[in-house]
This record gives C-alpha cells, sequence and structure tokens, in this order.
C-alpha cells in the first residue's frame, strides 16, 4: 500500500537485546550526564577555535561516542598554506587557558 512503512531501523549502537516481541529489538545508547556533555562540548569548541586538529581528534576518540577514526587527520588548508610557505601548523589550545562560554549561563539572582 502506498505510505505503508515495511521496515524501520533505529538502534544505532552495538548492545542490541532481544524482547519478549520477535520482531522488536532494544538497544542500551551511552548516555553522558549533562555536566560530561557539556564539558566535553566546551573543550572541543575551544580545539576548534584553537584549529587544533589532533586535539579534536584526541577528545571524540577519548569519549564515549564509538568514534573510530579510519585516518590521521587531514588540514587541507594548512597543507596548501604550507605548500605555499604561508602557514605554520596551528599552535596548540592553551590548557588551563580561558575558556570560551557555547551558550550564556543563566545566573542565579536572590529574591
Amino acid at each position: 500500500m502506498p505510505g505503508e512503512k515495511l521496515f524501520e531501523e533505529l538502534l544505532v549502537g552495538e548492545k542490541v537485546e532481544a524482547t519478549s516481541h520477535s520482531r522488536i529489538m532494544t538497544g542500551s545508547e551511552i548516555a553522558l550526564k549533562w555536566e560530561e556533555l557539556e564539558e566535553l562540548l566546551e573543550t572541543l569548541f575551544d580545539a576548534c577555535l584553537a584549529f587544533d586538529a589532533p586535539r579534536i581528534r584526541e577528545l571524540l576518540v577519548k569519549a564515549p561516542l564509538g568514534y573510530q577514526p579510519q585516518s590521521e587527520p587531514v588540514d587541507l588548508v594548512w597543507a596548501k598554506q604550507a605548500a605555499q610557505g604561508l602557514a605554520s601548523p596551528p599552535a596548540p589550545a592553551p590548557q588551563g587557558g580561558k575558556r570560551v562560554a557555547l551558550r550564556s549561563r543563566p545566573t542565579s539572582t536572590a529574591s
């Protein structure tokens, strides 16, 4: 019939388990606490601002995301500029330096 959905796969993770119904499966996905996710996003954002591809890769590999890179990182813009003698490798992001907030944080006001 038109519009009839015959098959849909929603599972992304690797921990797939059967249920009492033979055609329904469940998956256990990785979930970070908001504080952990926010810290990861802030750190990734800082690395992106610094154009620090090795740091970005390191953060993604260490995060519980299942990210498995298939090759070494390639920065085509830097490689082109370096070939023309216009660039030096990007400086690593400062450790413990000032962080740039991804979003404004609510401030508490005393009533």
